[in-house]
């Protein structure tokens, strides 16, 4: 139980960043690793970071882009959870799929697909 509420206790919201800016729709990138890992969150589902703060946060023409340049963090939504490694991305939560690919996009229910 100890170590849940550590780990809570990490989270940062990016929901409301980069401040005074309007998005209609975000995209993550993952620029490290084997290739570039892009997951496409059409509804913005994906507003928790567990661990480290993205390396930048710009909106254009309505697209927010979160990128990272190292592995440092867990991104969530209600109903899913990403954390993208050197060779992988792992989502659906602690047992979940890992996925080699380089798109994925979050579902209306904030669930990560594989595309």
């Amino acid at each position: 139980m100890a170590c849940l509420f550590v780990w809570r206790s990490f989270a940062h919201d990016i929901e409301s960043l980069p401040k005074g800016e309007q998005y209609k729709t975000t995209r993550f990138e993952f620029r490290y690793g084997h290739a570039t890992r892009v997951v496409d969150d059409p509804e913005n589902h994906m507003q928790r970071v567990y661990g480290g703060m993205p390396d930048s946060i710009t909106v254009t023409d309505g697209i927010r882009l979160i990128v990272y340049n190292q592995p440092k963090a867990v991104i969530k939504s209600r109903s899913d959870s990403m954390d993208v490694m050197n060779d992988s991305l792992q989502h659906g939560g602690y047992m979940g799929m890992s996925s080699t690919g380089t798109y994925f996009v979050v579902d209306h229910k904030g669930v990560i697909q594989a595309r």
